[in-house]
């Protein structure tokens, strides 16, 4: 596996365990609170309700956002990164062997 992509699948799996420890937690938590799903039976519980959905739904799309412009600017540093990585090894060749350079051209 090229370098490059190792730092980003150790990226990933950074990423899975912080889900995972995260999951973990939540279960723990969820299971000493017991709590029974409440019945709605007001108009005001009901809308009350619907806003709390409709902030964590605009929630989730605020971090899907964030995640995605990371990715993008993850991406563009790797995309750096790779290409100074190749530059770098141009250049050591070209120190090695001074002759070579503009020959192929």
């Amino acid at each position: 596996m090229g370098s490059e992509m190792r730092v980003i699948f150790e990226d990933l799996v950074a990423a899975s365990k912080t889900f995972h420890s995260s999951g973990v937690e939540f279960s723990r938590v969820a299971s000493v609170a017991q709590m029974e799903v409440p019945m709605v039976l007001t108009e005001e519980l009901r809308d009350s309700l619907s806003s709390v959905v409709s902030a964590i739904n605009q929630g989730h799309i605020a971090i899907a956002a964030a995640i995605d412009l990371h990715s993008t600017k993850l991406r563009r540093a790797h995309d750096v990164y790779r290409y100074a990585e190749i530059t770098s090894k141009e250049l050591a060749r070209n120190l090695e062997n001074p002759d070579a350079i503009g020959a192929g051209t």
